[in-house]
């Protein structure tokens, strides 16, 4: 997955009628090469493709503890039945 970060003016991220607020994230040069990608083969802003990034790592955190939890209780015999 590639990320792009966009620079716009303010006004154009955010319209009046929206809160004026901009949040900062430190990334490496090549994590941030890798959104510049993705953003530009997908047509997407910097932050449709940011949002969507942290919505799939959610989902596999969840997954993966998820797949813990039904392993360590298959072990169980006993609560497993």
């Amino acid at each position: 997955m590639a990320i792009c970060i966009q620079f716009r003016r303010l006004e154009e991220v955010y319209p009046v009628a929206s809160p004026t607020f901009v949040l900062t994230v430190r990334i490496s040069k090549s994590t941030h090469a890798t959104f510049h990608a993705l953003a530009e083969e997908s047509n997407e802003s910097m932050t449709k493709i940011l949002d969507c990034a942290s919505e799939l790592y959610k989902r596999q955190r969840f997954l993966e503890g998820l797949d813990a939890d039904f392993a360590a209780l298959q072990k169980n015999k006993a609560a497993w039945e």
